[in-house]
């Protein structure tokens, strides 16, 4: 199987930012959730709540794709969308969380109906078997939230 040029360069330019994983997808049955097994190469953290996930072994209309941890929002850490200083110092940190979470492999499981932005759902949890969605919100750096008005304020944190 011959693999694109953009796949090829990817892997030759990896920016050390990168986690470099090799996630393994068992995707839950069910009706809500996507019942094909897919492997996944490489993600990248956006921000807590966010991440893009590039692979060749993903169906063409999953890839590379952003994608919403499904259930939660996270303060904001880009300046433009931050409404304090307060939130994007907590933005970075449930950046950083969600990082460091995945860690070497990790399990997820597509929602089969994306968010209000366009953005596919997915529920993801480590090789421990942790929810990403509910460490988070342990932390205390995110609340549930079903794409619905937000209402946590994280200025007043």
């Amino acid at each position: 199987v011959s693999q694109s040029r953009y796949t090829q360069n990817f892997k030759k330019t990896q920016q050390p930012a990168m986690n470099k994983l090799l996630l393994i997808l068992f995707l839950i049955p069910s009706v809500c959730f996507s019942q094909e097994k897919l492997k996944i190469a490489d993600i990248r953290t956006i921000d807590g709540d966010t991440v893009e996930i590039m692979n060749l072994e993903l169906p063409k209309h999953l890839k590379p794709k952003i994608f919403r941890i499904y259930g939660i929002d996270t303060p904001e850490s880009k300046k433009q969308f931050a409404k304090c200083q307060k939130e994007i110092e907590l933005g970075l940190k449930a950046k950083k969380f969600t990082e460091d979470f995945l860690g070497d492999i990790a399990f997820a499981s597509f929602l089969d109906h994306p968010d209000k932005y366009g953005r596919i759902l997915v529920n993801i949890r480590n090789a421990q078997g942790q929810d990403l969605a509910q460490e988070l919100i342990k932390a205390g750096l995110a609340v549930e939230y079903y794409g619905d008005k937000k209402i946590k304020n994280w200025c007043k944190s």
